[in-house]
C-alpha cells in the first residue's frame, strides 16, 4: 500500500492460490470509505510486489504474475490521466522485495526469484538521468524478502523478512 494525495492505494494481492489480482481500491481516510472504481485495474496481475510514490505517481515494481512468473516488469500509475503506463524494467526479476526512495531516486532491494534463490543485489531508477534501471555498487550483505525497509538521512534501513541462514550460522 501506499499514500498519494491524502489517499491510501491497496494494489494487487491475492484472493486464493489460484487468483492473483490486479486491482486498485482506494481509502478515502476523510470519509472512512473504499472507493473500489475510481482507479482502474493495472495491467499485469501480481503479488508480492512493491509499490512506492515518486514524482507524484505510483510505481509498482516486480512481483509474481498470474502465470506464476516472477518479473522485472513496473506499471506506474498518473493519478492526473488516471491511468497507468509501462515503466523501464528493472534489472533483475524479484518478488517479496522492498522499495524506498534514497537521494531523489526510486531504490529497490533484495527480494527472491524462485525457492531459495535469494535476490542480494540492490538497484535504482535514474529518473533525472539515463532513466534506466542501474545496478548499485553495493549488494545486500544478508539476502532476505519480505522485510520492511525505510530510508532516512541518505541511508535505508531494512527490517525483518525472511532469509536462507545456512546451517554453519544458525543458533
Amino acid at each position: 500500500s501506499v499514500v498519494l494525495n491524502g489517499y491510501i492505494y491497496v494494489l494487487g494481492g491475492a484472493r486464493n492460490t489460484n487468483l492473483i489480482l490486479n486491482t486498485v481500491e482506494r481509502y478515502n481516510p476523510q470519509t472512512k470509505s473504499w472507493e473500489d472504481t475510481i482507479v482502474p485495474n493495472f495491467v499485469q496481475p501480481r503479488l508480492d510486489a512493491a509499490a512506492i510514490v515518486f514524482d507524484g505517481k505510483i510505481y509498482l515494481t516486480g512481483g509474481r504474475n498470474s502465470q506464476g512468473d516472477i518479473t522485472d516488469e513496473v506499471e506506474i500509475y498518473d493519478p492526473g490521466s488516471n491511468a497507468w503506463s509501462s515503466g523501464e524494467r528493472m534489472n533483475r526479476e524479484r518478488r517479496g522485495h522492498s522499495a524506498v526512495i534514497l537521494n531523489g531516486s526510486i531504490c529497490v532491494m533484495g527480494g527472491f526469484r524462485e525457492g531459495t534463490d535469494y535476490v542480494d543485489e540492490i538497484e535504482w531508477f535514474d529518473y533525472y538521468g539515463s532513466g534506466e534501471w542501474e545496478k548499485a555498487d553495493t549488494d545486500i550483505v544478508s539476502p532476505r524478502s519480505n522485510m520492511f525497509a525505510a530510508a532516512v538521512n541518505n541511508r535505508f534501513y531494512m527490517f525483518g523478512g525472511i532469509a536462507v541462514v545456512p546451517i554453519s550460522s544458525a543458533y
